[in-house]
């Protein structure tokens, strides 16, 4: 059918009348999610539910330390142990986004292959990781804050205005490494024959993790079939691989089907974290106005380049709150592995440069609302010329100007009225081609204990929301996410996560789950994705609150 429909000849796009948005009966309208039910009564559709024939279970154990090596392992011991069927060490070859050394155990159930796991005694090489921990990374971050960092974006000349400014501030911040800790572990199935590779895995991003399986197995790629089961929870992990990668080689080397099942304490020790970052910014006020603005931030590297995840760019905020401006990075060089967390950059950098401008507006003796609305309108008078080179969505400050004008309205930000432990936070952020303000209405109590009571959000991501109930449930699972990454972070010693399971990664409980408002600004643009724009102002709005 699809060759034949190849062969028939396009009419002119001229004659073709589209179909008016009044006459959808699909696109605009509210449906529920296919599995919704399914996943209310508990049905085994997720990636860790998949059984095949003759099927066994695996754990595999990796060093606690990023890039450590196997010495010795006390395998023959575990071949002993009640249900274990096979203990084999594999090794890593040197790409963290791949295999990694570790020792394998398969059993014929899960649990007998955890209970071997807890008496395996593993020598590792792990002096790599000695100088990679959290107390250093801060002090070398705070050494390198003092030296100028590599350019990332300029216009006019920040420093001569903050030399002769008549009023300077100066804040530093940092954002700490956060665990997407999806609640279903990473898992995968697979099955290796002489015909092939077939692989059951709760992925979001198949055709990434197919060249490693390839490589780790020796196979061509064309020989790999992937299953994508549906995931508890991504969040920009599961666009990693490694787990199918692992699960392949087990079965490789098994010689059976095997369904690998990470525990909790291996999905957050390895985890590619979202990158932690430190920024030393300064602002100089003149005339009621920011008249300069400048941020050196320093990030992470991986031989040399930017990390994974750590990426800073032109286009992050900064050049809308002063003519004069620049923005400068540094790197630490980390062995940590690093990757995307949903928002990703945006969600630290939302955080940092919107609570500065809060900053900005208590020394400036104005509203916070009042301030990214006349920046907002400079922004319209005067539009920044993209330079040469520069690269990323434009922006259109008009679309942010709506949408902070139905913030305030629906927010009820000019009476609402703070004290007795209230107080009422704004932010915005234009992320991933969406614009987006957030108003926090915070409760705080005599021992320091915060609360989110109420979230305002609007945002413009085009004419049409294709599905008005998911669009809605994109918005409110974004304002939850960054409220519980407030709650939590991923510190390392000597190479090596110190946080392991919920006792140290809170999770947003139920009765901490703030009412949200949800208000899409609609505009004649076309639509944008809603995944991750609505999580990077709701951290700072609360954090202003």
């Amino acid at each position: 059918m699809v060759a034949t429909a190849a062969k028939l000849k396009l009419p002119d796009p001229a004659s073709v009348a589209l179909k008016p948005d009044s006459a959808f009966t699909i696109i605009g309208k509210s449906k529920g999610g296919y599995d919704s039910p399914k996943i209310v009564e508990g049905k085994p559709i997720f990636g860790i539910d998949v059984t095949v024939p003759g099927m066994k279970y695996a754990v595999f154990v990796k060093p606690p330390v990023y890039g450590a090596k196997l010495k010795s392992a006390n395998i023959d011991a575990i071949k002993t142990l009640k249900g274990v069927t096979h203990v084999f060490t594999l090794q890593g070859y040197g790409d963290f986004h791949s295999l990694q050394d570790g020792v394998a155990i398969v059993a014929d159930k899960w649990w007998y292959a955890k209970a071997a796991r807890e008496q395996l005694e593993v020598v590792w090489d792990d002096a790599v990781g000695t100088s990679h921990d959290s107390a250093t990374y801060a002090a070398k971050a705070k050494d390198l804050a003092k030296t100028m960092g590599a350019a990332v974006a300029s216009n006019g000349d920040a420093e001569a205005a903050l030399g002769k400014a008549t009023k300077r501030i100066e804040a530093w911040y940092e954002a700490p490494f956060l665990a997407h800790v999806p609640m279903e572990p990473q898992n995968c199935t697979a099955k290796v024959t002489a015909d092939g590779v077939e692989i059951w895995a709760p992925t979001q991003a198949p055709a990434w993790g197919r060249p490693h399986v390839a490589k780790a197995l020796g196979v061509a790629e064309d020989k790999i079939t992937i299953h994508m089961i549906r995931c508890g929870g991504g969040f920009g992990r599961r666009l990693e691989n490694d787990y199918m990668v692992e699960a392949a080689a087990i079965a490789q080397k098994a010689g059976v089907p095997v369904k690998l099942v990470w525990t909790r304490e291996d999905d957050v020790a390895y985890d590619y974290f979202r990158p932690g970052n430190y920024h030393k910014l300064e602002a100089a006020i003149d005339g009621g106005k920011v008249t300069a603005y400048k941020a050196r931030a320093i990030t992470f590297g991986r031989d040399g380049k930017v990390a994974q995840g750590a990426g800073i760019g032109p286009h992050d905020f900064v050049p809308l709150v002063s003519p004069n401006y620049a923005l400068e990075q540094h790197l630490i060089e980390t062995l940590i592995p690093t990757g995307y967390l949903r928002a990703p950059s945006s969600n630290a950098l939302g955080f940092v440069h919107e609570c500065f401008l809060d900053e900005i507006a208590g020394a400036l003796g104005k509203d916070p609302f009042t301030l990214r609305q006349e920046i907002v309108d400079a922004a319209i008078a005067s539009p920044r010329p993209v330079k040469d080179g520069e690269r990323g969505p434009a922006y259109d400050p008009k679309r942010l100007k709506a949408v902070l004008a139905s913030l305030r309205t629906r927010s009820g930000w000019d009476a609402a009225k703070s004290g007795n432990g209230i107080g009422y936070g704004v932010a915005t952020y234009f992320s991933h081609r969406g614009y987006f303000a957030e108003v926090a209405k915070v409760k705080v109590d005599d021992d320091g204990n915060w609360k989110v009571l109420k979230v305002w959000v609007v945002g413009d991501v085009g004419r049409t929301i294709i599905n008005p109930s998911a669009g809605a449930n994109q918005v409110e699972g974004s304002v939850m996410d960054g409220i519980g990454e407030m709650m939590s972070e991923i510190t390392f010693d000597k190479g090596r996560a110190v946080q392991s399971n919920f006792q140290d990664i809170p999770m947003i409980r139920m009765s901490q789950a703030p009412q949200v408002d949800v208000h899409f600004e609609i505009s004649d643009n076309g639509p944008t994705g809603l995944g991750e724009p609505a999580l990077p102002p709701v951290i700072p709005a609360v954090c202003n609150a």
